[in-house]
């Protein structure tokens, strides 16, 4: 459901966009005509790439990437981390990116998986949802996580940050970023998942 299917040397796909909220949408790393499409027919103004440079089964590596979106006149911005360096501190620095970036942006990562770790965790601390309620009613609006280490991180994130947020905070930690409600200037996270189609 998150997104496309390629072959890295085929630009002829389909990408599915998830809109998380208004003027953010994730799902998996684009083509570079889905980069063209994104830009000219979506009205996209930002990727927002969390892949890492080399990553196996790259489309695009970031830095290519970067310079596909520059041409198309998007602004490009990276918060990279492998499944196995996910921590509290990359989540921060996502917030504090996607919080600055122009909107719609546009937040992606190889196969969609970290895009949706990361925008689950405000997504249920906003709501007061627990990870398992989190995950099964973002899975239900197409956002999964299938990995087992994402599923245990989004768990454990949560927990460190229900305990550690200060009354009427959103975001778990003090000097966390706002909340993702606020990043796009519009309504609160509540309807994640209205799937915008993209054509090939």
């Amino acid at each position: 459901m998150l997104g496309l299917r390629a072959h890295p040397r085929r630009q002829t796909t389909k990408l599915d966009l998830v809109q998380y909220s208004d003027g953010i949408f994730l799902g998996k790393s684009p083509t570079i005509r889905d980069i063209e499409t994104l830009a000219r027919k979506q009205g996209i103004r930002t990727l927002l790439n969390l892949n890492t440079e080399g990553e196996p089964g790259e489309l695009l590596s970031p830095n290519v990437e970067a310079s596909w979106a520059h041409a198309t006149d998007l602004q490009h911005d990276r918060v990279s981390s492998d499944v196995g360096g996910l921590r509290s501190e990359w989540v921060d620095r996502f917030l504090d990116t996607l919080q600055r970036v122009r909107k719609p942006v546009y937040v992606h990562s190889l196969h969609g998986r970290r895009a949706a770790t990361v925008m689950i965790i405000p997504l249920a601390l906003a709501r007061g949802l627990p990870a398992v309620q989190a995950l099964a009613e973002a899975r239900g609006h197409g956002i999964d996580c299938e990995l087992e280490p994402l599923r245990r991180f989004i768990a454990t994130e949560l927990e460190l940050r229900d305990r550690a947020r200060s009354p009427g905070a959103l975001v778990g930690r003090p000097d966390s970023p706002a909340p993702v409600g606020a990043l796009s200037g519009g309504s609160p996270p509540v309807q994640p998942g209205e799937r915008a189609r993209m054509g090939r």
